[in-house]
């Protein structure tokens, strides 16, 4: 939109800068407060008529390497126009800036999988799928959660879920993976880290789980509070392959990015 803006203001003008208020608080190296609501910040990118822009750089009253953008070498010659700018075009200049800007990323795998066995729900992403069979385990044994959980551990180098819930003890018989979804969350949030983006592909030849992917998307979605738009949900045969195409049970795999917040 920016871009845009800046395009379409070249109709009528020829320069233009996108500005956004300043919201910090401005002073001089002596201390003195400048007033803010008179303050804009210029971002880019910027538009100019090409023959008075090099004019202005052959003409220019400064050495070159004391201005910081094109609209200041140009507003030396000739009037600037403004469209309004967007706060999420944060400039870079310096490789640190996008640590600052974005925090670091860090990325992990994760896998699961579980026997299909009569007279157990199933149970994928928090969410009850109808089906004659469930997945084997001492939780619910709900293979999407636990792949995912893996990866956010393994993204930060933290172990696996078993190192925190370890199958032997009796207190996990039955657990609600959302529940322990929550606590590895509040794991990872503690060594510094926000999930950013998950993906997990079920492998799954029976049942079919394309209606229910979309409840699987927000339920992740909702639990990691991430945008829906940051969660990636498929689902797959093995054509017949294997023990999933043998219908004897589900996999998943999991990838996922987390934002380093410390």
């Amino acid at each position: 939109k920016a871009i845009n803006d800046v395009i379409d203001k070249l109709e009528e003008a020829d320069g233009v800068i996108p500005i956004v208020a300043e919201t910090n608080s401005i002073t001089t190296a002596d201390g003195e407060y400048l007033e803010r609501k008179s303050l804009f910040a210029v971002q880019t990118p910027q538009g100019f008529n090409k023959e008075k822009l090099l004019y202005s750089y052959e003409n220019a009253k400064k050495p070159l390497s004391e201005y910081t953008d094109d609209g200041s070498v140009f507003a030396e010659r000739f009037p600037l126009s403004t469209v309004e700018g967007d706060l999420s075009n944060v400039k870079i200049t310096y490789p640190e800036d996008v640590f600052g800007i974005a925090g670091e990323l860090v990325c992990g795998a994760g896998y699961d999988c579980h026997e299909l066995a009569e007279g157990r729900k199933l149970i994928l992403g928090g969410v009850r799928i109808p089906y004659e069979k469930g997945l084997l385990g001492v939780s619910d044994a709900d293979v999407v959660l636990h792949a995912l959980m893996d990866a956010f551990l393994n993204a930060c180098g933290l172990g696996d879920i078993g190192k925190y819930f370890p199958p032997s003890d009796p207190k996990y018989k039955d657990a609600n993976s959302v529940g322990l979804t929550l606590k590895i969350l509040k794991i990872i949030i503690a060594a510094g880290y926000r999930p950013n983006n998950v993906s997990v592909t079920i492998l799954a030849e029976k049942p079919k789980l394309a209606e229910y992917v979309p409840q699987i998307k927000a339920n992740i979605a909702s639990i990691c509070e991430l945008p829906v738009g940051r969660v990636g949900v498929g689902a797959t045969t093995t054509e017949g392959l294997g023990f999933v195409g043998r219908e004897e049970g589900i996999a998943c795999y999991a990838v996922c990015s987390l934002r380093k917040i410390k």
